[in-house]
């Protein structure tokens, strides 16, 4: 994670890659030491803790995530995310104004809560507790 404070034009696949590494950690609780990244000034160190949840959390884990729904603080910006898709943080929403769930459409993130609320909780609520 220190690693992760000097980084410029921050990724989301990066985040959710480096979040589903940390389940492969074999010492100590992992979920007790991201805690303390979730409010690290380093936002790609904060969205990879965050990003833990993509992979390894379930519907048990909502409560954990919902405080960040708010957080206001601005994701990087990778400065080819015009022309790198790669680059660019966005998730699939349902489309707004339709009552359809099928009807899918590109939300561009901005902030950490953003990406709380539109491209984790949503797989998380969706996903049952690992065995």
């Amino acid at each position: 994670m220190g690693r992760l404070d000097t980084v410029k034009g921050f990724a989301m696949p990066e985040a959710i890659g480096y979040g589903a590494q940390f389940g492969d950690l074999k010492d100590g609780d992992v979920r007790e030491a991201l805690k303390k990244y979730y409010g690290s000034k380093s936002v790609p160190s904060k969205t990879s803790a965050l990003a833990y949840w993509f992979t390894h959390g379930s519907k048990n884990d909502v409560a954990v995530l919902q405080p960040f729904e708010d957080d206001k603080t601005k994701i990087p910006q990778c400065p080819t995310a015009e022309s790198d898709p790669d680059c660019k943080w966005s998730c699939e929403v349902q489309k707004e104004g339709s009552k359809d769930p099928k009807e899918r459409e590109n939300k561009d993130i901005t902030t950490v809560g953003e990406f709380v609320r539109f491209c984790i909780l949503p797989t998380v609520r969706n996903a049952e507790p690992k065995k």
